[in-house]
């Protein structure tokens, strides 16, 4: 079981952006596609809209991801390759 992951995004882009997701009542911080296998920093981004994008794509795949059963450690390792994947 999870909630909606909400995404936390500071005005200022020095400082650090994050995805939470509370899983199994586990709150979890992602601030990139690492865990889930893709690449997707949105810590990297040079502009608000371009780190806002970033986030959106990295919260849809935390939900399909989270909607097929993978949770944070359990090594599954059958992941998108690429946020880019879904333009």
């Amino acid at each position: 079981m999870f909630s909606d992951p909400v995404i936390f995004n500071p005005p200022r882009l020095s400082s650090k952006s994050y995805v939470i997701v509370y899983i199994d009542g586990k709150r979890h911080r992602f601030y990139n596609g690492k865990a889930i296998g893709i690449t997707c920093y949105p810590n990297h981004c040079t502009t608000t809209p371009s780190r806002e994008k970033a986030l959106q794509q990295l919260v849809f795949n935390l939900k399909v991801q989270l909607s097929k059963g993978w949770k944070p450690d359990s090594g599954s390792e059958s992941f998108p390759k690429n946020c880019s994947d879904l333009n």
